[in-house]
């Protein structure tokens, strides 16, 4: 399919890589001279023009200006303290349970599964949302945008899920305080909890990725 075929049935645009490399194909084929116009493709505010000196790579410029507001930068710069916090904030929380015995305690568990989930979310889902949000295109590739998606999707499942297996923690330790007191039979019950919580998210992702 040639570029003009797909600027007309209105495909994505996977970023100026892949229409770079389409360019160099049709200028190939010898359409020399060829003024390829990418703004009516998604995702692409890209002007590529082929001069007839050759398909050496100086003979194609880009044109791809990009201004930012002072409303992208203050959402950019608010949105890397919010990052910051998040990582430094569940580090924190990881270290003092992991480090400190005291702390080793069955409800501490789920609060230190429900952390890692957050701390996931602030060092791989947050980031690229960030650079989506203010380049207003996906520049890295469709592999990095469907894990990018699913670790979103599984993250947060993971954490929404923690936050209920806390709550269903509270209820066992109020209205079953002698059962719940048995240490032996509590680990058990927290550990298969929390495992239940990353599978349950993990099945949640699958479909989407698969298909289905």
């Amino acid at each position: 399919m040639s570029l003009d075929e797909a600027a007309d049935v209105g495909l994505p645009c996977p970023g100026p890589t892949a229409a770079a490399s389409a360019a160099a194909a049709a200028a190939a084929s010898g359409a020399a001279g060829l003024a390829v116009n990418l703004t009516s493709l998604v995702g692409c505010n890209t002007t590529l023009v082929i001069s007839t000196a050759g398909p050496s790579p100086s003979s194609s410029t880009f044109s791809a200006p990009i201004n930012f507001t002072w409303q992208d930068l203050t959402v950019v710069a608010v949105s890397c303290i919010v990052i910051a916090l998040i990582v430094i904030g569940n580090t924190l929380v990881i270290v003092a349970v992991m480090t400190t015995r005291r702390l080793r305690t069955i409800t501490n568990c789920f609060v230190m599964s429900l952390a890692v989930a957050d701390w996931l979310v602030g060092v791989f889902v947050l980031p690229p949302a960030v650079a989506y949000q203010l380049m207003g295109t996906w520049e890295l590739g469709w592999v990095l945008c469907d894990l990018w998606v699913s670790l979103d999707v599984l993250l947060c499942t993971a954490s929404i899920l923690s936050l209920c297996a806390i709550s269903v923690d509270r209820y066992l330790a109020v209205t079953q305080p002698l059962n719940y007191s048995r240490r032996r039979r509590s680990k058990r019950l927290a550990l298969a909890m929390i495992l239940a919580v990353w599978v349950v998210a993990a099945a949640i992702t699958c479909p989407p990725i698969l298909g289905w």
